[in-house]
């Protein structure tokens, strides 16, 4: 599994627009992606940082998503108020850990 990071700042008071905006335009699109996998959000309101990650089953999945994720971050760079790309980084995921689920007696 890989991982792309991308990294924005906007003004602290923009942050619920930004993340609406990551949620209704953004997410979408990239849930179309092959191999992709998920993503996760993380904001810092009080410095107003935007972080996400999007999750990739291989490289090749995550490479081939590289040119419409940058498009996908140049449109949210713009339509984010005040918003600045910081850095956008790839990884190889060594791990991901989940809650086990748990399974109910049948009745």
């Amino acid at each position: 599994m890989y991982a792309r990071v991308t990294t924005v700042e906007v003004p602290p008071d923009a942050v619920d627009a930004a993340v609406r905006q990551f949620e209704e335009v953004t997410l979408p699109q990239i849930q179309s992606f092959p191999g992709w996998e998920g993503a996760t959000m993380f904001v810092d309101r009080e410095n107003g940082v935007v972080r996400t990650l999007a999750y990739f089953s291989g490289r090749e999945p995550l490479d081939s998503s590289r040119e419409t994720a940058k498009r996908l971050r140049s449109d949210f760079v713009e339509r984010a108020q005040s918003a600045r790309l910081i850095s956008v980084e790839e990884f190889e995921v060594a791990l991901r850990a989940e809650p086990a689920k748990k399974v109910s007696a049948a009745a």
